[in-house]
């Protein structure tokens, strides 16, 4: 029997990721390649891009995207301990990044700058986040899965 992503999240359609390629990194984490089904693999990795608490160098949301163009462009697949491909070892299949209402600052003030996402943005998002979260992992682990979040 084939498992369906759709069958497993339980939800009407698949725009609740945005795929690994056309995510900023272009790539899927470890760019794996071997294609691998969602049903066929044993963890399944997605993407948090969340940037909502941090005062002090913006930047955390793009998280997710460094970690999956480094994955693709610098690691190291072969483990000499077990003389195998780590892609031999286990199935990986990249869901995505969780799509989230980001919120978006005020327009510029008087002096030129953009002020802070209001309270009501700051929290649509964190609510977003608390109700997508323990859904996508729950359902992961129910199909069997290991859930890694980015």
């Amino acid at each position: 029997m084939v498992v369906t992503l759709l069958e497993i999240l339980n939800i009407a359609d698949l725009d609740l990721f945005i795929i690994p390629e056309k995510t900023a990194a272009g790539y899927s984490f470890a760019d794996i390649p071997s294609k691998i089904s969602f049903s066929e693999c044993q963890v399944a990795v997605y993407g948090i891009p969340l940037d909502v608490t941090t005062s002090f160098g913006k930047g955390t949301f793009r998280g997710p995207e460094a970690i999956r163009l480094t994955s693709a462009r610098q690691i190291e697949t072969f483990l000499l301990d077990e003389m195998a491909d780590i892609y031999d070892l286990v199935k990986v299949f990249d869901l995505g990044d969780l799509k989230l209402h980001q919120p978006r600052p005020l327009p510029k003030n008087n002096g030129g700058q953009y002020d802070k996402p209001s309270k009501k943005n700051i929290d649509r998002t964190l609510s977003s986040v608390a109700s997508l979260v323990p859904r996508v992992t729950a359902s992961l682990r129910e199909a069997g899965k290991v859930p890694v979040v980015l």
